[in-house]
């Protein structure tokens, strides 16, 4: 899929949990892939997105930031939905 329409399908993730949804999807990588780059036990992620169900701000920052950098996201969208997604490692991708 072309980088356009992959950076378009990151709209509509208004919730924390529906962009973690959205970096797994993008990323191709599974929950435990995920967990292990973020350095965090490899069920941890399942636990998060379902307490987020619960609670839409029911996680750490600090979680948080963890999984932005394993996911290779900016830390602010992941928190606000504010801006594009783009990580350090898709920066060159955007010309």
């Amino acid at each position: 899929m072309p980088w356009q329409l992959q950076m378009a399908d990151a709209g509509g993730v208004d919730t924390i949990a529906r962009r973690l949804r959205w970096i797994l999807r993008y990323r191709e990588m599974t929950q435990r892939e995920l967990c292990r780059r973020a350095g965090m036990a490899e069920t941890q992620l399942g636990v998060i997105l379902r307490r987020l169900e619960d609670n839409p701000l029911g996680v750490e920052l600090s979680t948080l930031s963890r999984l932005a950098e394993g996911g290779k996201v900016g830390f602010h969208w992941l928190v606000t939905g504010i801006g594009r997604p783009i990580g350090h490692d898709d920066a060159h991708r955007e010309g």
